[in-house]
C-alpha cells in the first residue's frame, strides 16, 4: 500500500539502490510507501499547517524498532513509519524525505499508530524525542536548520549529510540512554528511590493545587528521567510508567482547577 501524498522537490526515481524494510527489499525511490498516513486515516485541517513548525519525532519501539513521525504541528502528522533501528540506509532516506516534504495529507498520530498495532498505553511506554526544524522564515544565524537531542546541530550548508547524521544519531543516542540507565539504576539500588518517589506523589492534602505545586520539583525530576524507559530492567520501566501516570494525573487535576 502506498502511503499518503507527501511530495518532495528532489527525490528521484533514478536510484537503483535497495534497502531492507521489515525484511523485504524496496527501492529507495519508493521510500514513500513506508508512510502509514494514507487516505483511510487522513483528516482535513481547518487551517494550513506551516512547514516551519514541523519536527521529526522518533520513538524507540519494541524489538529494536523505531517509529519515525513527520509532525506538522501539535495537532497533525504527515508521516509515520516503522523501521529497524539498525537499518541506517532506510532511516537516512526517511529523514531526507521528511525534511524536504511538502505534505498535502495529514492525520492524527494516535489514529495512524493504531494501524501499526500500538494503543495509547503501549505508545506511552516508548521513549520519545524530537528534532525541531529551525530553518523557517527566520532561520538561525549560525546556519542551523534542525535542533537535535544528540548534542549536535544539523546545518543548511551540509543538508546532504543530515539524513546520515540522523540515522547514526538515533542508534548512538539509544546506546547513550541505556548507559544513563545503568548508572542511574546503580545495580538495582535506585528502585527503592523510585518507590519512595511514587509514595510521595500519592500523599495528598486533598487540595490538587497544593499537591501539585508542593511536588512540582519532584515531578520535573521524574520527567528528566524519561530515559529510564530504555532500561533493560522491566521492573524499572514499569515503575517509571507508574510515576509518569501519577505525575500526569496530578497535573490534570491541577489544571482542571486553575485553567
Amino acid at each position: 500500500m502506498r502511503g499518503g501524498r507527501v511530495w518532495t522537490k528532489w527525490w528521484s526515481s533514478k536510484s537503483g539502490r535497495e534497502v531492507q524494510v521489515d525484511g523485504t527489499a524496496a527501492h529507495a525511490a519508493d521510500i514513500a510507501s513506508l508512510n502509514r498516513v494514507a487516505e483511510d486515516v487522513s483528516v482535513i485541517p481547518n487551517y494550513t499547517p506551516k512547514l516551519e513548525h514541523r519536527r521529526v519525532d522518533f520513538y524507540y519501539a519494541d524489538h529494536d524498532q523505531v517509529l519515525i513521525a513527520g509532525v506538522s504541528d501539535n495537532n497533525y502528522i504527515f508521516w509515520l513509519s516503522r523501521t529497524r533501528l539498525d537499518d541506517v540506509e532506510t532511516n537516512k532516506a526517511v529523514f531526507d524525505y521528511i525534511a524536504q516534504a511538502d505534505p498535502t495529507m495529514f492525520a492524527h498520530f494516535d489514529t495512524v499508530a493504531r494501524k501499526l498495532g500500538y494503543g495509547s498505553e503501549q505508545l506511552r511506554s516508548f521513549y520519545r524525542d524530537s528534532l525541531v526544524y529551525v530553518g523557517g522564515e527566520n532561520p538561525a544565524p549560525d546556519d542551523q536548520v534542525w535542533r537535535t537531542p544528540f548534542g549536535v546541530r544539523y546545518i543548511k550548508s551540509q543538508e546532504q549529510y543530515n539524513g546520515s547524521y540522523f540515522a547514526s544519531g538515533i542508534k548512538g543516542f539509544r546506546y547513550q540512554l541505556e548507559r544513563c540507565c545503568a548508572f542511574r539504576e546503580a545495580g538495582g539500588r535506585y528502585l527503592e528511590v523510585m518507590r519512595w518517589n511514587l509514595a510521595t506523589l500519592r500523599e495528598t492534602s486533598g487540595d490538587p493545587v497544593d499537591d501539585y505545586e508542593s511536588k512540582r520539583q519532584l515531578i520535573e525530576l521524574i520527567h528528566e528521567e524519561r530515559y529510564l524507559l530504555c532500561s533493560d530492567n522491566e521492573e524499572v520501566r514499569k515503575l517509571y510508567l507508574q510515576l509518569d501516570r501519577e505525575c500526569s494525573q496530578m497535573y490534570n487535576a491541577y489544571m482542571s482547577i486553575v485553567r
